[in-house]
């Protein structure tokens, strides 16, 4: 019985799962292989390698959840989703449940089977968001892909959203809020933009709620940090993709706050309850010359809402 009601609630995008080994959850993003046509713009630097790596070591970590933040693969195509089911087989292998949400690269060159085949790995009849609770910890995935999303599919998803959020705030035993989209509503990024429907839809709530305190994202291929309202943003798309350069200093478009040392090359991002307080940390590799000995960096850490 309890087997039906888990595989129920991943189809219905509202699982609610206890920890069994421990309670971290890990975030990663950007995981695709670069393209040719990126390639002629930004330098390679041991891409592929960086990824393998990063999964690699994950096989050596404790950890009760995988979020996986989109930009998967390249494409869509069968070919490219290969080497990215080998690495979540792994994972699963291990009874450790695996989430996502989907990322532009997903939907590339056909819409409709970019869907279907996202749906088929993770099981959700709905792409628009899906709430993940482990422990005391929500996480809230919302498809940032306005565009590929009908009238209809963006007013259902305003509300849900909204909904979610006002009930993960009434509920008792929620203690902290995740929010995790692939576009970044804020970004130093010279390739990509910070994407003003994020910013719209999304980010009033998240600063609303009390209990609130981590919005996660991808699509621009660096480690960011901002603050915005006294709430952190971080931007983590370190998992594999060409790295992009950011502006930097007088040119930033919204001051990035994040520690020089904390700045990993390829890394995935480790949220971990102690007790009554919430720790964030940078696990991964300083540079593709060197994907041996993997690192990890505090953040920052911040206390529960009782």
């Amino acid at each position: 019985m309890r087997t039906i009601l888990f595989f129920i609630g991943m189809c219905l995008g509202l699982t609610s799962i206890s920890a069994q080994q421990n309670n971290t959850l890990v975030f990663i993003s950007d995981i695709q292989e670069p393209m040719w046509v990126e390639k002629l713009v930004l330098k390679a630097d041991h891409n592929e390698e960086g990824t393998a790596a990063l999964f690699a070591d994950l096989k050596k970590q404790e950890f009760a959840a995988l979020f996986l933040l989109g930009d998967m693969v390249s494409s869509q195509s069968d070919s490219q989703w290969t080497k990215i089911d080998r690495y979540l087989a792994d994972v699963r292998q291990r009874k450790i449940p695996v989430y996502a949400t989907i990322g532009n690269h997903e939907y590339m060159f056909n819409t409709k089977s970019g869907r279907k085949k996202f749906i088929e790995r993770f099981g959700y009849q709905s792409t628009i968001g899906t709430v993940h609770t482990i422990d005391s910890v929500a996480v809230v995935l919302v498809n940032s892909n306005a565009g590929k999303l009908t009238d209809a599919e963006q007013g259902t998803q305003v509300k849900w959203y909204s909904q979610t959020m006002d009930s993960l705030d009434r509920a008792p035993g929620v203690k902290a809020v995740v929010i995790g989209t692939h576009h970044s509503p804020y970004t130093n990024s010279r390739i990509e933009s910070p994407e003003k429907s994020v910013v719209e839809r999304f980010v009033p709530a998240y600063l609303k709620s009390p209990k609130a305190r981590l919005f996660l994202s991808g699509h621009s291929h660096n480690l960011e940090q901002f603050c915005q309202s006294g709430k952190d943003f971080l931007v983590i798309g370190g998992g594999g993709g060409l790295l992009q350069p950011r502006l930097k200093g007088s040119k930033e478009r919204t001051q990035d706050i994040l520690k020089p040392e904390n700045r990993l090359r390829f890394f995935c991002l480790m949220l971990t309850r102690h007790a009554d307080h919430l720790k964030v940390e940078v696990h991964g590799f300083t540079s593709g010359d060197d994907l041996s000995t993997p690192v990890t960096k505090t953040i920052f850490s911040y206390k529960l809402t009782d």
